[in-house]
Order: structure tokens, then sequence, then C-alpha cells
């Protein structure tokens, strides 16, 4: 009985806090405030997307994301908070 109800309140909360972000997204984008769309794979752009880190790899070409650690927001085309992730090598 414990374990269920546990579950069911890690569920419950899982709920609000998706929730809160759709709203908090929705509130950005009315403010035409926009997370920078971006793609694992994508060549690294250095007007939107801030490298913290490059790793070797042959999976993906050299100058590609591979990872990206914290999303990138955009006001009007001008950004806010560039895109921070790791780059193939």
């Amino acid at each position: 009985m414990i374990l269920n109800n546990s579950s069911n309140k890690d569920a419950a909360l899982e709920k609000n806090l998706h929730s809160l972000l759709k709203r908090s997204m929705l509130i950005l984008n009315k403010n035409n405030i926009h997370q920078i769309p971006i793609e694992i794979g994508e060549e690294f752009d250095e007007a939107k997307h801030n490298a913290v880190s490059t790793i070797d790899t042959d999976e993906y070409e050299s100058g590609c994301i591979i990872t990206v650690l914290k999303n990138g927001y955009s006001l009007n085309e001008k950004i806010l908070r560039y895109t921070l992730v790791v780059v193939s090598n």
C-alpha cells in the first residue's frame, strides 16, 4: 500500500510539473520569448549556440552538436540566452 501511494504521488507531481512547464512556455510565447530550436547533429552556430565542451566521436562530423545542456531563448530574434551545447571534435 505504501509503495502504491508513493508512485501515485510521484505521478501526480510529474503531471503537475509538466502542466506548470507548459503554462510557463505559453506565457513566454505570448510575450514573444521563444525557445531556440535545436536538433542533435545540427551544425554548431556561434550566433545562437555556446559550446561548453568538445568530444571526440566518429558518430558525428566535426562541429556538430551532440548534446544540449541548456536550452536557449530569444526575444524578437535577439538572443536572451544562448543554447549551451557539447560539440563533436
